[in-house]
């Protein structure tokens, strides 16, 4: 992946579904937490990427489509509710050509153009499709150059929905914010002609309404809105300047994100393309305190935002989306605040204070306390982790060692890209109710190995009736989906092309043979050939088994007679999977995993599980003296079984005397061991000089 893109938006459904969306290698990828939390390939894509793989996107959500923009392609629709990229067709005047940047605004579809970089465009009022800008009703679309009268405008790099009725545009060296709808008499205000914001993503706003926003010269804040007006801040204009001085938004990818958890605007600096580390800014709005992060290139962010899943504040999380097409998260809120693991890999962590010069010659340090803060009073005994393994298979090898030894729990294995399921095959248990016919499987079955007990009696079978519906297409070497006449019942699908049997699956989008989308579309994993004589059989959606049998639907199983309450249902079946590849089941033996046959030669494998981490050292600080030929250092460490959960107030400390030589010093406090915990609090050092004391802390 070159660039990515994360966001997130509702999908107001049946029950509320919190979608993701991202944009990687120029697709469209989907995720959602309802019914089951997976992330998708968008379909509509199969004639290539609808997005460019080198541009930045922006999306805007608005009634449950996804506007997503690049600059180069003009307006991508996503209908979240087909997980779809669908056409994109103005229905009246004419939409700006290739925009850069877009939002939400009212209902509004806002956006600018490549073209035109110092206009601003709103479609209609609830509909993304109307750009009429001779209409003259206050729901009607327009175009503005927000800039002062008189004066061509300057390149639009930021559109910030605050609320309803306001709305904020960042310039390269200016600001402006619309108090109202302008098309119904709203106004536009001059926030600063000085200062505008130096990226798309850019800002942030906090709980309480204070807009954060990086501009040539710092990070800044303000309230706009003016009962509660506070005027552009500059936070950071005597901390870290040089930080901002080298901000570069031509080389770099800037994004700011508000964690309501820790009080903490992350913002996140990369370089363009993911080559090489960038280095990120953490800003502490209780303390006004900054310190820097930085993560791997591949980690970048490429993108970032705040992801609030199903609308519960439990599962709530910030997303990095990353060069190497890897979506990450940190994990927030009091339950999680003490995972400490960071896979395997030393993360440098690290807080300078100074330079100090306690006085204006030498002087003799005859203090230092430096308090290491509380260890977390939540860290679970154990504390499991999440371990993914990645192998390649020779075709040979049937075992293969993993890198720790998994904790009971789940685990997914795939192999090529399939699911590859525990020996032995599956079995699922169910409750009746006197009621339901219909039960879900855990995995996806191969229909005519099914077999069901109901208070362990056997029940038959039902034999899948013949097909009754025929329809026949043409293949014209690019179509990969075709319309059905009539909703299909999926198990008695049969489809041919040339008189070639095609497999059915149960993988979306397939890789080979077909699948059956939305009940009436069959989509075929490669498209069939210009000319193909295409077949495709299949009985009606709408049946159901006798009284007294059931029917086998692949991932569910539907009984003729509801079973009564209390009965005890037993399903065994294999896998689907099974059919399509050598590989169909795997055993755990302490940390090897062994397959049934070998993997293909170049098969990837992944195991994803869960480990114990055992850690010797939850405590290593270490702390720095630097003041010229004098540096020294000192180190405080101990193992962590010599704590004890339940103080929470416990600290560690270390005092030393040291003669200054020079006239300042830094102190930096900080650890870089693997799989440790750091906590740092304050530090206080007392000087010295000619009987004269003096307290920095």
């Amino acid at each position: 992946m070159t660039y990515s893109f994360v966001t997130s938006g509702a999908a107001v459904q049946a029950t509320y579904n919190s979608v993701l969306i991202a944009v990687c290698g120029g697709y469209v990828y989907l995720g959602y937490s309802q019914p089951v939390a997976q992330l998708i390939r968008a379909l509509g894509q199969t004639a290539g990427p609808p997005l460019s793989t080198t541009n930045i996107v922006s999306i805007a959500i608005i009634n449950q489509h996804a506007y997503i923009v690049d600059g180069v392609n003009g307006i991508i629709d996503v209908d979240l509710l087909s997980a779809s990229v669908i056409p994109y067709v103005v229905t009246t005047g004419t939409a700006p050509v290739t925009p850069t940047l877009a939002a939400n605004w009212r209902g509004r579809l806002m956006l600018n153009a490549s073209t035109n970089p110092q206009n601003l465009y709103a479609s209609r009022v609830s509909n993304p499709y109307d750009w009429n800008f001779s209409a003259l009703d206050s729901a009607a679309a327009f175009v503005d150059d927000p800039a002062a009268a008189g004066k061509i405008g300057e390149p639009i790099t930021a559109l910030i929905p605050y609320t309803d009725d306001y709305f904020i545009i960042g310039a390269s060296h200016s600001m402006f914010m619309y108090q109202g709808d302008p098309a119904a008499g709203g106004t536009n205000t001059i926030i600063s002609q000085n200062m505008g914001v130096v990226g798309k993503d850019a800002w942030a706003i906090d709980p309480e309404g204070t807009l954060y926003y990086i501009a040539t010269g710092g990070l800044f804040s303000v309230r706009p809105i003016w009962e509660f007006y506070r005027p552009p801040e500059n936070l950071t204009k005597t901390k870290y300047n040089q930080f901002f001085q080298f901000l570069n938004p031509g080389t770099q990818i800037i994004s700011l994100v508000w964690d309501a958890d820790l009080h903490y605007l992350h913002m996140f600096v990369s370089p363009i393309g993911g080559a090489t580390q960038g280095l990120s800014l953490i800003y502490d709005s209780r303390k006004g305190g900054l310190w820097p992060q930085q993560f791997p290139a591949n980690i970048g962010p490429s993108a970032s935002c705040f992801y609030l899943a199903n609308n519960d504040p439990n599962q709530r999380a910030i997303f990095l989306g990353g060069f190497d097409g890897y979506i990450r998260r940190f994990i927030l809120g009091a339950a999680n605040s003490t995972v400490f693991d960071d896979d395997g890999t030393a993360i440098n962590a690290f807080v300078t204070l100074g330079p100090i010069s306690p006085f204006p010659g030498a002087s003799l340090l005859t203090g230092l306390t430096i308090d290491l803060g509380e260890l977390g009073p939540n860290q679970p005994e154990p504390n499991v982790i999440n371990q993914i393994d990645d192998f390649t298979g020779d075709g040979t090898t049937e075992t293969f060692t993993l890198s720790q030894l998994p904790e009971p729990g789940p685990i997914v294995v795939t192999v090529g890209g399939r699911t590859i399921y525990p020996a032995p095959d599956p079995t699922d248990y169910f409750t009746g109710d006197g009621s339901t016919t219909d039960f879900n499987l855990s995995y996806t079955a191969i229909n005519d190995t099914m077999t069901a007990t109901v208070n362990a009696i056997s029940i038959p079978q039902q034999a899948l009736p013949a097909t009754t519906q025929t329809d026949d297409f043409t293949g014209d070497g690019s179509t990969t989906s075709f319309n059905l006449s009539n909703d299909a019942f999926n198990p008695t699908m049969v489809a041919t092309v040339n008189s070639i049997t095609v497999p059915r699956t149960t993988v979306n989008p397939p890789a080979a043979g077909f699948f059956l989308a939305e009940g009436d579309v069959i989509q075929f994993g490669a498209a069939p050939v210009s000319g193909a004589a295409i077949v495709v059989q299949y009985c009606l959606g709408s049946i159901t088994p006798n009284p007294g049998y059931f029917f086998p639907v692949d991932n569910a199983i539907l009984f003729g007679t509801a079973p009564a309450n209390g009965a005890a249902i037993v399903v065994n079946y294999d896998t689907m999977e099974e059919e399509y590849g050598p590989v169909t089941e795997y055993t755990i033996v302490t940390n090897t995993i062994t397959f049934d046959n070998p993997p293909g030669s170049g098969d990837p494998i992944l195991v994803d599980y869960y480990y114990n981490l055992t850690t010797t050292n939850f405590w290593n600080a270490v702390a720095t003296i630097d003041s010229g030929p004098d540096a020294f250092s000192v180190t405080e460490g101990t193992p962590h079984s010599t704590y004890s959960v339940n103080m929470p107030t416990d600290r560690r400390q270390k005092c030393f005397r040291q003669r200054l030589r020079g006239r300042w010093f830094t102190l930096t406090i900080g650890n870089n061991v693997d799989n440790t915990y750091f906590s740092f609090e304050s530090a206080i050092a007392e000087f010295d000089q000619a009987g004269r004391q003096r307290t920095i802390r």
